[in-house]
C-alpha cells in the first residue's frame, strides 16, 4: 500500500515539475518562474473546465454554448504545445491566454441568451483579471479588469436585443447560475486565503525577530 501510494506522489510529483518547466528560461529569476507556472497552471485548469462545460452544452443542444468552450481548450493546448518547444513564445501565450478567458465567455453568454439564459457566463471572464493580477504588474492588470468592467456594461447594453430562444430549461438555466457564482467564489476565496496565510507568516516572522 504504501508503495502505491508513493508511485502516485511520485507520478503526480512528475507531471507538476513538468508543468513548472513550461515556458522557463535558465535565466529567469524565482518570481517570473512562479509567474509563468501560475499562467500555465490555469490555463490548464481552466482548459479541463471549459471541456466538460463545452461536452454539457453540445450535450443539451446548444451547439455554439458548446462549441465556444471546447474551441477555448484546444487553442490553448496549441499554445501550450508551442510553449514546450520555445519558451520565447511565453508573452503571445500568455497575452492570449487571458485574452480569450476575457472574450469567450462573453461569447458563449451572447450565443445563449444573454445574461439570464447564458446564467451570467460572462463571470468567468473575471479570471482574465485575476490572472492578470498574479503575473502582471498592478498597472497592466487593471487595464484588463477595466476590459472586463467595459464589457460587462456592453452586454448591458446589447442584452435587450438579444435571441431569446434556448434549449435549455428553467432549471438547467438556474443550476449554471448557482455553479457559475460558486466556482467564482471558492476561486476567489482561495486566492485570498493563500493571500492571508503569507500575511500570517511574515507578520510571525516579524514577530520572532522582535522577540
Amino acid at each position: 500500500m504504501d508503495k502505491t501510494v508513493h508511485k502516485k506522489i511520485s507520478f503526480w510529483n512528475k507531471i507538476l515539475s513538468s508543468i513548472a518547466k513550461i515556458g522557463v528560461n535558465p535565466g529567469d529569476s524565482e518570481e517570473v518562474c512562479l509567474q509563468k507556472y501560475i499562467s500555465v497552471v490555469t490555463a490548464i485548469a481552466m482548459s479541463v473546465v471549459a471541456t466538460i462545460w463545452g461536452i454539457i452544452y453540445l450535450l443539451l443542444g446548444e451547439m455554439v454554448g458548446g462549441i465556444v468552450p471546447i474551441s477555448y481548450a484546444i487553442i490553448t493546448f496549441i499554445l501550450l504545445v508551442s510553449l514546450k518547444y520555445n519558451n520565447n513564445n511565453f508573452k503571445i501565450f500568455h497575452f492570449i491566454h487571458i485574452l480569450i478567458t476575457l472574450l469567450l465567455p462573453f461569447i458563449v453568454m451572447i450565443a445563449l441568451g444573454g445574461f439570464i439564459n447564458g446564467s451570467v457566463a460572462i463571470i468567468w471572464g473575471f479570471f482574465a483579471s485575476i490572472v492578470a493580477l498574479l503575473t502582471l504588474p498592478f498597472k497592466n492588470a487593471m487595464y484588463w479588469f477595466i476590459a472586463y468592467v467595459l464589457l460587462v456594461i456592453f452586454s448591458g447594453i446589447i442584452d435587450p436585443y438579444l435571441d431569446r430562444g434556448t434549449n435549455l430549461s428553467g432549471g438547467v438555466i438556474l443550476l449554471f447560475f448557482m455553479v457559475n457564482i460558486i466556482c467564482i467564489a471558492i476561486t476567489n476565496f482561495l486566492i485570498l486565503s493563500h493571500f492571508v496565510k503569507q500575511k500570517n507568516i511574515v507578520l510571525n516572522l516579524l514577530q520572532k525577530t522582535e522577540n
